[in-house]
């Protein structure tokens, strides 16, 4: 009873652990840190409150808190580490010790579930790519209607995802070619342009994978044991 109670009590705190993920990504922007951050802060988020409660209830979820597995504590940690990856969009550079912590909250989530290394390391890995992408700023070369290329920058993708979508709607398969050659193109150029900002915000990511990688050859399996 008393091993059954630990996921009834982690259960609890996936509720204000959601809730703070949700309020992260929908919190509105301020021009000023300090100004009126604090007022949003003591506002209650009823969107956030709502998801919160409907990932707890969430039939899997909710059923497994009766038993003594992994699921429910597995799903705390995982929130958890996006939880962290979302309060660091703020920050400019990478520091050591928010990618120690990283590292850190990803090893936990993999000791739970071997199938956590998706979305610790690659999922928020591509995610911390992409935010990369988006503070550089780097300019590529892209393609209009008339297939001419033109110049234009990282804020410029949407809009030609958006033409291109309109272009070859009735084509998906050329669409998803489209997306890809932008995505791939995009994230290389920021890659090559910038290796130190890169380099500094991705090694926690990479260092799970390599470590994930690492236990794969010397267990024999992904499964721990085999």
């Amino acid at each position: 009873m008393q091993l059954r109670a630990t996921n009834c009590l982690t259960l609890l705190l996936v509720l204000p652990a959601a809730h703070d993920c949700r309020r992260s990504i929908t919190k509105r922007p301020t021009k000023k840190r300090g100004d009126s951050s604090n007022a949003q802060d003591l506002t209650i988020n009823w969107d956030a409150v709502h998801t919160a409660v409907n990932m707890c209830l969430f039939p899997p979820i909710f059923f497994f808190s009766g038993l003594y597995y992994t699921d429910v504590l597995s799903t705390f940690v995982v929130i958890k580490a996006y939880d962290h990856f979302l309060k660091g969009q703020d920050r400019q550079t990478g520091s050591l010790s928010r990618g120690i912590l990283t590292f850190g909250i990803g090893a936990i989530a993999l000791l739970m579930r071997q199938t956590n290394i998706f979305w610790v390391a690659v999922f928020m890995g591509g995610l911390e790519l992409a935010r990369s992408f988006h503070r550089a700023r780097l300019p590529f070369v892209g393609m209009q209607e008339d297939s001419q290329p033109v110049r234009s920058n990282a804020h410029g993708l949407a809009s030609q995802l958006e033409s291109a979508y309109n272009a070859t709607k009735a084509h998906f398969g050329a669409f998803m070619k489209t997306v890809f050659y932008w995505c791939s193109t995009s994230l290389l150029a920021v890659s090559i342009g910038n290796p130190i900002r890169v380099a500094t915000r991705l090694w926690p990511y990479i260092a799970l994978l390599l470590s994930f990688a690492a236990f794969v050859l010397w267990n024999g399996g992904v499964v721990l044991g085999k």
